[in-house]
Parts: structure tokens; C-alpha cells; sequence
């Protein structure tokens, strides 16, 4: 059994510890486990000296006072009904609400997104409109002296300043991309119900 696994069914097995408690027991035990595995033991012998979960649960239990454990059951004494009630009591306040939640974060990430796809568009439309600009003053003759150089040195102008941005602009879409990626990777950890930090 991995020290994951063993954690987590300690935790569970401690559901009768106020929040607090239960933290600091699991840390505890987690830091035990770390300690055993720099001292040359395997992850797997370490937690085997600490003995199944349950029976490590149980003695923690034992020690806690009483008082502690009937805070936690009184906290928690709301019943199931009543959560069930309430939420479809108040689903035209809560509903709404998680709509607009969902929106917001649908449009963060389209408008990062856009971000991307404009200092992309911005930079390709420079290019390529300076290479036509160039191609097209070369190509029609019925223009007179003045306007293929200006065609030119607009053309030149523009291919210049795609240069110029192209760089920038390859930061901006590449920091975009991690932050859309980083933001991804948080909302999935708190729909799943872990801690992101």
C-alpha cells in the first residue's frame, strides 16, 4: 500500500475528529512515514510498521477526549432531509447563481483564448500583408512612380513591424497558454474537491 492510499482511509477512518484535529493527526502520521522512509526504509515497510488504518484510527480515537469527538457529532447533526430541502427550497437563488459562476469562467477562458488567436492574428496579418502589399505594387503596372514606392515602403513597414512584434507576441500566447493551463488544472482540482495550492 502506498502512503496515498494509507492517508486517505486513515482519513476516513478519523471522520469522527473536528477538521483541525483530523489534519493535524494526518500530518503527523504522513511526517512519521517520511521520517522511517529517510532512514532507509521502504514507503511500504513504513506503513506496515504503523499497522492497518483502521486499528491506527481506532487508537487515535481512543486518545482524543470526549469532548472533542461530541463537538464534531453536534456540528454535523444536521440532517440529510434538511440539506435536500433547503437546496431545492432556494434552487431559483442557487441555480442562477451557479450559471452565472459557469459563464464567467467560460468567458475567462474564451477571452484568453481570443487573446491568443489576436497577437497571432496580429502579427500573421502584418506579414502577410506587407509581403502582398509588396507583390501587388510589383505586379500592377498602371500605378504611377510615387505609388509603387509607397506600396513598397508600406509593405516594408509592415513586414517590419510583424518582426518587431513577433517575438512579444510568442511570450504573450506562451505565458496566455500556461496561465490557461495552470487556471484548467486548479478548476478541475476544486470540482473534484481537492486542495490547489
Amino acid at each position: 500500500m502506498d502512503k496515498r492510499t494509507f492517508l486517505e482511509r486513515l482519513q476516513a477512518a478519523l471522520a469522527g475528529l473536528p477538521d483541525a484535529e483530523r489534519e493535524r493527526q494526518l500530518a503527523y502520521y504522513e511526517e512519521m512515514i517520511d521520517d522511517r522512509v529517510e532512514e532507509g526504509m521502504s514507503e511500504s515497510e513504513a506503513i506496515a510498521a504503523l499497522g492497518p488504518a483502521d486499528q491506527l484510527a481506532q487508537r487515535v480515537l481512543r486518545q482524543t477526549p470526549p469532548q472533542q469527538r461530541a463537538d464534531r457529532v453536534r456540528r454535523s447533526g444536521i440532517p440529510t432531509a434538511v440539506w435536500v430541502l433547503l437546496a431545492v427550497l432556494l434552487l431559483p437563488l442557487w441555480l442562477p447563481l451557479l450559471g452565472l459562476a459557469g459563464a464567467l469562467v467560460l468567458g475567462s477562458f474564451a477571452l484568453l483564448f481570443g487573446l491568443i488567436v489576436a497577437a497571432a492574428g496580429l502579427v500573421a496579418g502584418l506579414g502577410v500583408g506587407g509581403v502582398g502589399a509588396m507583390i501587388w505594387a510589383l505586379v500592377s503596372w498602371d500605378l504611377s512612380g510615387m505609388s509603387v514606392v509607397f506600396a513598397i515602403g508600406a509593405g516594408l513597414i509592415a513586414i517590419g513591424a510583424a518582426l518587431l512584434l513577433a517575438l512579444p507576441a510568442a511570450y504573450l500566447i506562451k505565458a496566455l497558454w500556461r496561465g490557461i493551463k495552470a487556471w484548467g488544472r486548479k478548476l478541475a482540482a476544486l470540482l473534484r474537491g481537492e486542495r490547489h495550492d
